[in-house]
């Protein structure tokens, strides 16, 4: 007996149009940050728009925002994050609920799903750039050679109705060391980020010869600016506590850059593992 084939669906997002594909390709498109939290799916062209973090599977496979807790200082901008790469959303799923069910984030923070080609639970923090708009830098793997090579990320996550535009750079000094410890590319790693979505990008680091093996601190610099967009989908999305997710909203029209940070300083480590022979 041929096995039976699920039905299409359709899918929208504030930069891609009604499409259709299969179930599958919808939540492989939303880990991989293609579909964001303003993206929505239809089972046909006659049915009413959802918002995909409304309705099962595709809310637990879009990130996860709770908002500060009440007994948080106002200024603080640092959120806790649990970032899970993952290569399958099966995973995926039963690692959201599992968050939901334990209430881990319940003061707020982050739980970001990935689409990855190996797993990996990262717990990091999210900073804030304003409103709206968060990023972390990551460096894998963290245990490298010397001489070896790494990739340092940078996850960001635009809860915001504004476009993102986001630069980072790195401070190839270590902590506690007189010479360098890294060469990195000449150009900084720059990315733009739509409303609603989460994206990843990485640029490669290498690792000098020579290096101690012991843990090493590297700075990078972060700096993120918006671009007001209409958005309508953005502009019209509504917190759903079903998908516990809740979402700061700034709305808006016009072309204005608006600079939420000048240079931001985050630490990352690595550890040079020692030989063996």
């Amino acid at each position: 007996m041929a096995e039976v084939q699920p039905k299409p669906i359709e899918v929208m997002d504030v930069d891609i149009p009604p499409t259709r594909v299969t179930p599958a390709e919808a939540a492989f498109a939303i880990i991989n940050g293609k579909l964001g939290w303003f993206s929505q799916v239809r089972a046909t062209s006659t049915q009413d728009w959802k918002y995909c973090a409304r309705i099962e599977p595709y809310a637990y496979l879009l990130p996860m925002y709770v908002p500060k807790h009440k007994s948080w200082k106002s200024d603080r901008t640092d959120f806790p994050a649990l970032i899970h790469l993952c290569p399958t959303y099966d995973k995926i799923i039963s690692k959201s609920k599992e968050l939901r069910a334990s209430g881990e984030l319940k003061e707020g923070g982050f739980y970001v799903p990935i689409g990855f080609k190996t797993e990996h639970l990262l717990r990091t923090k999210m900073f804030e750039f304003g409103k709206g708009v968060f990023a972390a830098p990551l460096l894998l793997p963290y245990q490298v050679k010397s001489p070896g090579k790494a990739s340092l990320y940078l996850v960001v996550a635009n809860a915001s109705s504004k476009e993102a535009t986001c630069d980072l750079g790195v401070e190839s000094r270590a902590g506690f060391m007189k010479g360098h410890a890294v060469k990195v590319p000449k150009e900084e790693l720059k990315m733009s980020v739509l409303p609603g979505k989460t994206l990843t990008k990485s640029i490669p680091i290498d690792i000098v010869e020579n290096l101690s093996p012991r843990e090493y601190i590297l700075k990078v610099i972060c700096k993120v600016s918006t671009k007001e967009l209409v958005a309508k989908a953005a502009a019209a999305y509504v917190a759903s506590a079903a998908a516990v997710v809740a979402m700061t909203m700034l709305t808006g029209g016009g072309a204005a850059m608006i600079p939420y940070n000048t240079g931001k300083g985050f630490f990352v480590k690595f550890q040079v593992a020692k030989e063996t022979t």
